[in-house]
C-alpha cells in the first residue's frame, strides 16, 4: 500500500503554515513537475456537438454546457450589404471568454458569422444565444439559421505507455489536457470497460495524474480518461507482475517547513523505517534544480 509521510521541518527564522490538504497538493504538483507531466503536449482535435439550431432571432438558453463554446450565424448575404448594423453575441453564465461577433464592419459576403469561442469553466455553465442589437439607428438584420456548437476539450496519455510492463501494484497514471474541469480515469481488465468489472477515479482538478492506491492483481490491464467536456481517449494496456500483496511502491516524502531553512544547519524529520533512501534537490522558480546534501542514518533523515 502506498504511505505518505508528512514531516514538519523547524530551522531558520521565518514561520509558514499549511494544511494537510495543501501540503498533499504541493506533493501531487510538484510530482507532477518533475516527472515532465504538466509539460504541455500537441492535443488531438476535438468534436465539436451541436448544442441548439433554430431559425430567425433564437430565444434559445442550454444548460450544462461544456468545452468550448461558439456560435454560428447564417444571414442572406444581400441583407448584409443592404443592413450591415448590429452584431451578435452569447449571454453566459459560468462562462470566461468575450464572444461578441460584429458585422457591422465586416460586411461578410457569405453572409456567415461565427463569434469568438469561450471555454466553459464549470458543469452548471448555462447559455443564451443569438441576442441581435442595432449599431445605433440601423435596422436589425435577422439571421436565417443559427446553431450553438461546443468543441471538446482533448487529452493525451502518458504513463504507463501502452504495452508497458510494470512490476508495481500501484502505478501512477499520468495524460495531459487543458480541460479545467479535470479527467475520469477508467481501469479495466476487459479492453471493452464493462460497467461492473471496471474501476473509476474522478480528478476534478487540473493536477494530470492520480496515484493509484488499491493493490491491483498481476495481469493485463487497460486505462483510458474521459475529459470534463466528454472527450474520451484510445485505450492503453500494460501488464502488472507485483503480488497483489507486495508492498512495492516507495513512500512519499513531503515536507512542510515551519521555518525557511538556514544554509548552514541541516534539518531533519522521521521516516519510520531503516531501509529508506533518501535524496533531494531545490527546485527553483526558473526551472532549474540544485541537488542537496541528504543524509540517512536509521529511521532519521537529514537534508542541508
Amino acid at each position: 500500500m502506498r504511505k505518505c509521510f508528512v514531516p514538519a521541518v523547524a530551522a531558520g527564522c521565518m514561520v509558514l503554515s499549511a494544511a494537510a490538504a495543501d501540503i498533499r497538493e504541493w506533493g501531487e504538483i510538484g510530482k507532477a513537475d518533475a516527472a515532465g507531466w504538466c509539460t504541455p503536449v500537441e492535443l488531438p482535435a476535438g468534436r465539436d456537438r451541436v448544442l441548439a439550431e433554430c431559425e430567425g432571432i433564437p430565444k434559445t438558453r442550454v444548460k450544462d454546457v461544456t468545452g468550448y463554446l461558439r456560435a454560428e450565424f447564417e444571414f442572406n448575404p444581400a441583407d448584409m450589404v443592404r443592413k450591415p448594423g448590429g452584431y451578435v453575441e452569447i449571454y453566459l453564465k459560468g462562462l470566461r471568454g468575450m464572444v461578441n461577433g460584429n458585422y457591422n464592419r465586416s460586411y461578410p459576403a457569405d453572409g456567415k458569422v461565427v463569434t469568438k469561442r469561450v471555454l466553459a469553466m464549470d458543469r452548471g455553465s448555462e447559455a443564451a444565444f443569438g441576442v441581435l442589437k442595432p449599431d445605433g439607428e440601423k435596422e436589425k438584420v435577422p439571421p436565417l439559421r443559427c446553431r450553438l456548437v461546443s468543441t471538446e476539450m482533448t487529452a493525451v496519455l502518458r504513463a504507463p505507455e501502452d504495452g508497458a510492463e510494470l512490476a508495481d501494484n500501484t502505478p501512477d497514471f499520468a495524460w495531459y489536457t487543458e480541460d479545467p474541469l479535470g479527467v475520469a480515469l477508467e481501469l479495466s481488465r476487459d479492453p471493452s470497460f464493462p460497467e461492473g468489472a471496471t474501476f473509476r477515479r474522478v480528478r476534478s482538478d487540473e493536477i494530470p495524474f492520480v496515484a493509484w492506491d488499491a493493490p491491483l492483481e498481476p495481469g493485463v490491464w487497460y486505462w483510458r480518461v474521459t475529459t470534463g467536456s466528454g472527450y474520451t481517449t484510445p485505450a492503453r494496456s500494460f501488464r502488472q507482475s507485483a503480488a497483489k500483496a507486495a508492498d512495492c511502491t516507495p513512500p512519499d516524502l513531503l515536507c512542510a517547513p515551519q521555518f525557511f531553512p538556514s544554509s548552514a544547519r541541516m534539518y531533519g524529520f522521521t521516516v519510520g523505517a531503516d531501509a529508506v533512501k533518501v535524496g533531494a534537490e531545490l527546485c527553483l522558480a526558473d526551472g532549474s534544480r540544485v541537488p542537496l546534501d541528504a543524509r540517512h542514518r536509521g529511521a532519521r533523515a537529514g537534508v542541508r
